[in-house]
């Protein structure tokens, strides 16, 4: 599944999510946003791997360390 917080944010309040790679590129865009739109905390996450892509951009793989509890 690809794409944004809302969307992975449903698919965690599904207890649907077992990973999460996250991209960061390099970009100032002011204010800072939740990466998962959830209410309450998310389950404790465990970076499992990395990788360069170019031009800055940083690819970072979680695994859930516990079910993402159901909303």
């Amino acid at each position: 599944m690809v794409g944004g917080g809302n969307l992975a944010a449903q698919f965690a309040n599904a207890g649907l999510l077992d990973d999460l790679i996250l991209s960061v590129i390099p970009v100032v865009l002011g204010d800072g946003k939740r990466l998962l739109p959830l209410e309450g905390p998310t389950s404790p996450l465990e970076l499992t791997g990395s990788r360069t892509l170019g031009r800055g951009i940083v690819e970072l793989r979680y695994t859930f360390t516990s079910p993402v509890p159901a909303g």
